[in-house]
């Protein structure tokens, strides 16, 4: 009984805090929709970077505020604006530090890119391959390995 009272009590804990995060999280899309329609568009989204309060909130998130630019790119779905619903999506995956779940991830999917590069390239690539002396495409990112003379 002890135990399932924890994990009910640790359970109730984490709903509270992950409510807590998304309420921030919905403050800040708030206070940065200066025009109040409900979008973030890129003038609004630069103005976090004059806003030292904005600032403070992001990093309270845990989301590094150096490149607001490139933060903006990644929550925005292409159409130059973030709406709500991306805000609160795109914070809550970059929240923290990458897992190394998700790097690995990430480089299998690169990986896969590459080889698909590769194939649609096919015979046509020789030139481009040769220009970046490798024999495949999937080579480019991997640093060269120098041998030594003795």
């Amino acid at each position: 009984k002890v135990a399932l009272a924890d994990e009910e009590i640790i359970s109730n804990e984490k709903a509270r805090s992950q409510e807590t995060y998304r309420r921030r999280v919905n403050h800040i899309f708030r206070q940065a929709d200066v025009s109040g329609d409900g979008i973030i568009d890129l003038p609004e989204f630069i103005r976090l970077l004059e806003h030292p309060q904005l600032q403070v909130w992001l990093h309270l998130l845990e989301l590094d505020t150096t490149d607001l630019f490139g933060l903006f790119k990644m929550l925005d779905d292409g159409d130059g604006e973030i709406s709500v619903e991306e805000f609160e999506a795109g914070i809550k995956r970059m929240k923290g530090t990458a897992k190394s779940l998700d790097l690995h991830m990430l480089a299998h999917t690169v990986m896969k890119i590459n080889a698909k590069v590769d194939t649609l390239l096919g015979s046509s690539g020789g030139a481009l391959r040769k220009s970046f002396g490798t024999r495949s495409l999937s080579n480019l990112g991997k640093p060269k390995l120098k041998s030594k003379k003795l």
